[in-house]
């Protein structure tokens, strides 16, 4: 091969792979959503969505803002114990290029079992086919059953407590130990540097379940001095307030009350 020939190969290769670099965002950005539940026996049920993702950058948010790269994108049935205030997860559903509107879901209580009714879309090719399917756990086991016709169930509903998804979104707000949900952790898909960290909690705004996560990691792993040294440039309240909740031990009602004093 040629000099100039290989000057320019070498050159087109490093364009390329600058070009390919700013295509989403350098770090990940986690989104944690939800159905709304149903209260029976103490215990809160509802389905979740995590993903964790990189937002599209310059040429891939042509032509309408482009899509996202997913690093996960995974569905749960939940159920969160009003007495500890802990989550556990139930069971995962089995998306595999499907999608489901959460908003579309609804649930209901039978003879001491909670029933989600969930219609997914499958797309195979131009063609899109909707399914619904009944999840079927009992309330004292998770044991879970999946059918797509349960008319009888439909039929013998009772009268329901049930929770919008702003209520239950409440429920998971403050989810910071990924590891003990049993989620795969967003930090995973970075590399956890001093420079990455301070860049994220001090620049990288919007990206609220990340800062949280982060100062989390800090706080557990003794890391003192930068923990510190970001407190001194910080001047996002908010970021204030996480480090409270965590280096003062609040609970998550105090760091409720502090989020409406700065709003």
């Amino acid at each position: 091969m040629k000099k100039g020939t290989l000057i320019i190969a070498v050159v087109v290769l490093f364009t390329m792979n600058l070009i390919s670099c700013k295509m989403y965002s350098k770090f990940p950005k986690v989104s944690i959503l939800t159905s709304k539940g149903i209260d029976f026996n103490n215990n809160t049920f509802f389905v979740l969505h995590y993903s964790v993702f990189r937002k599209p950058e310059g040429i891939m948010k042509f032509p309408d803002g482009g899509l996202p790269k997913n690093l996960i994108n995974e569905y749960y049935i939940v159920k969160y114990d009003n007495n500890t205030k802990d989550n556990s997860l139930i069971y995962k559903l089995n998306i595999d290029k499907r999608s489901l509107n959460l908003e579309a879901i609804n649930v209901f209580e039978n003879n001491g079992k909670i029933v989600f009714s969930i219609e997914y879309k499958i797309d195979k090719t131009t063609e899109k086919i909707q399914k619904k399917e009944f999840y079927i756990i009992d309330s004292k086991t998770g044991e879970t059953v999946i059918t797509t016709n349960s008319p009888e169930i439909i039929r013998n509903t009772n009268k329901q407590n049930i929770l919008s998804r702003r209520a239950t979104e409440q429920l998971v707000r403050f989810i910071y130990d990924y590891d003990k949900f049993g989620l795969k952790s967003p930090l995973d898909f970075m590399k956890l540097n001093d420079k990455n960290i301070k860049e994220i909690l001090l620049h990288d705004k919007l990206n609220g379940r990340m800062h949280i996560a982060l100062i989390y990691y800090l706080i557990k792993n003794n890391k003192t001095e930068l923990l510190e040294k970001i407190e001194k440039e910080n001047t996002d309240k908010y970021i204030s307030g996480d480090i409270k909740y965590f280096k003062e031990a609040w609970t998550t009602e105090q760091l409720k009350e502090y989020y409406k004093s700065i709003r």
